[in-house]
C-alpha cells in the first residue's frame, strides 16, 4: 500500500486511542490520508514523486488542524469506519495544490471519493455509532509524508517538513497540549 498522509503526531493519535467510542477494531489513529496511491506501487514509481513532493512542501507554511466530532463513514467490508472529522481550510487547500501538482505529472492515485473529508481513522464499528461531539482539539501540521513501497524490505518512509520546519510546528503543539487535560479527562470519563 502507498499513500501521501500527513502523520498525526504521538499525543494526539493516543488522545484518538483514548477517547471512548463504540470500535469492535481499533487503528493506530496515525495519519490522515490526503492520497492514496495504490497496493502495489513501486520504489521506483515512489520515487518520482519525491521531487513533486518536495516542491509542494517547500511552499507551503504549518497550519493548524483541528477535530471535534467523532462520527462514522458508511459501512464497507470491516465495518462502519469510526473517524475524527478533521477541519482545516489549509488542508484541503494544500491537498488541491499537491493534486494539481500529481496531476501535471501524470501521477495515478485513488479517485473514487469525489470530495475529500479528512480524517483521523480511529478503528472500526460492526454496528453504526452514534456522532460525539467534544470540546475542539487541535495541533500544527508540520510534515507530510510518503508511506509505501513494494513488499518485504523494500520500504519507503519520506518525511517532507512544511517551509518553517518541524521546530516551529513542535513549539506549537506543546502550548497547545498542555491545555488539553482538561479535554483529555473529559473524554476518558465516557461511558
Amino acid at each position: 500500500m502507498a499513500m501521501i498522509a500527513i502523520p498525526v503526531p504521538a499525543v494526539m493519535s493516543r488522545l484518538f486511542q483514548q477517547m471512548d467510542v463504540p470500535r469492535d477494531v481499533n487503528d493506530p489513529s496515525d495519519h490522515i490520508t490526503m492520497f492514496y496511491l495504490g497496493d502495489n506501487v513501486s520504489i521506483d514509481r515512489l520515487v518520482q514523486i519525491i521531487p513533486i513532493l518536495y516542491k509542494a512542501c517547500s511552499k507551503i507554511s504549518p497550519m493548524k488542524v483541528s477535530c471535534k466530532r467523532i462520527t462514522s463513514f458508511p459501512k464497507g467490508e470491516g465495518g462502519y469506519p469510526v473517524i475524527g472529522e478533521i477541519q482545516s481550510k489549509e488542508l484541503v487547500s494544500l491537498r488541491d495544490k499537491i493534486r494539481g501538482f500529481l496531476e501535471q505529472n501524470n501521477i495515478k492515485f485513488d479517485k473514487k471519493h469525489n470530495e475529500y473529508r479528512p480524517h483521523v481513522t480511529l478503528g472500526y464499528s460492526k454496528k453504526k455509532p452514534k456522532n460525539v461531539s467534544f470540546p475542539k482539539v487541535e495541533w500544527t501540521i508540520g510534515e507530510i509524508a510518503l508511506y509505501g513501497g513494494d513488499d518485504g524490505d523494500q520500504r519507503l518512509f519520506v518525511n517532507f517538513p512544511l517551509s518553517l520546519g518541524d521546530k516551529k510546528a513542535m513549539d506549537e503543539l506543546e502550548i497547545l497540549v498542555q491545555g488539553y487535560d482538561a479535554a483529555v479527562k473529559s473524554l476518558t470519563r465516557r461511558g
